[in-house]
């Protein structure tokens, strides 16, 4: 697996993520709907250099998946967890993510393969956000997610997931 870190759009547009989220953002505002101007704003109301992992990124990190539809999605190899922040987990974004891992997975003739490191039982844990707070927390596997079984688990607020303000990381 090339790339450990994604950002998806509520179309299904999937873009990886070589570094760091909000650095995929800052390099091509265009794609999220900012201008470069727009986003050296942002970060210049918070006294914070372009890039920097701080209140502008969570700003805009959180505009863009509760009020545009992006899904944020990252990997952590220590844990084997995909982690995703959306803002609604639905049947629509439920295909999304499913797609999502059958690209990442492979399907082959009905039956599953691993392409890289993506392993079918890794725990993928899905929150939405709500007005910056994660309101309801999802757990599956990526095994149950690409073959559409019924095996994600709804979980009340706690500390399933990290907050968005704290960066995960990578690797």
């Amino acid at each position: 697996m090339k790339y450990r870190a994604y950002w998806i759009s509520g179309q299904g547009d999937i873009l990886p993520v070589p570094t760091i989220h909000i650095d995929l953002v800052a390099k091509h505002p265009k794609r999220f709907g900012y201008t470069r101007g727009s986003i050296e704003r942002i970060f210049a109301a918070h006294g914070e250099p372009v890039g920097h992992e701080g209140f502008a990124r969570q700003e805009i990190m959180l505009h863009l998946i509760v009020n545009e539809g992006w899904m944020r999605v990252r990997y952590t190899r220590k844990n084997d967890l995909w982690a995703i922040e959306l803002k609604s987990f639905d049947e629509r974004t439920q295909r999304i993510i499913s797609d999502f891992f059958t690209m990442i997975v492979g399907s082959h003739a009905g039956r599953l393969s691993v392409r890289g490191t993506a392993q079918l039982h890794s725990e993928v844990r899905i929150c939405e956000l709500h007005d910056g707070n994660q309101v309801v927390r999802h757990s599956t596997t990526v095994r149950e997610l690409v073959s559409g079984r019924e095996g994600i688990t709804s979980r009340s607020p706690g500390s399933l997931c990290a907050r968005l303000e704290d960066p995960l990381v990578t690797d």
